[in-house]
C-alpha cells in the first residue's frame, strides 16, 4: 500500500513519532508533512522517500521563516541605532520594546 501524505500548515512546535516508521517527526515549521487525513506528522526521512516534493517545499518555507526572523532582527538594530541618535541629538525619543515592533 503506498503511503500517503499532504502538506500544510504546522501549527504545533511539538513532534511526536512518524506514523510510518515510528522515528520521532520533529516537523518542520511552518509547513510540515503529515499522514494524509491525520495530524501525525511524518518524520523527515519518510516525507522525501514518500514526498520528496512536499518535503522539499517545507525545508524551503523554513529556510525563508529563518531568513525573515535573521532581517527582522537586523532591521530592530538598526532602528535602536536610529533612536540611540536621536536621543544623542534631542533627549531621549521614545522606550522601544520589541512588543512594539511591527515585526
Amino acid at each position: 500500500m503506498r503511503k500517503q501524505c499532504e502538506i500544510r500548515v504546522n501549527n504545533t512546535i511539538y513532534g511526536g513519532k512518524c506514523p510510518f516508521c515510528g522515528n520521532n517527526s520533529d516537523p518542520y515549521f511552518p509547513l510540515a508533512v503529515f499522514k494524509k487525513g491525520t495530524y501525525e506528522a511524518v518524520c523527515h526521512d519518510c516525507a522525501r522517500k514518500y514526498a520528496p516534493a512536499m518535503a522539499d517545499a517545507a525545508i524551503m518555507a523554513q529556510k525563508e521563516v529563518q531568513r525573515l526572523n535573521g532581517e527582522a532582527a537586523y532591521y530592530k538594530r538598526k532602528l535602536r541605532q536610529i533612536l540611540k541618535i536621536a536621543e544623542d541629538y534631542d533627549g531621549p525619543a521614545c522606550d522601544i520594546d520589541d512588543g512594539d515592533l511591527p515585526f
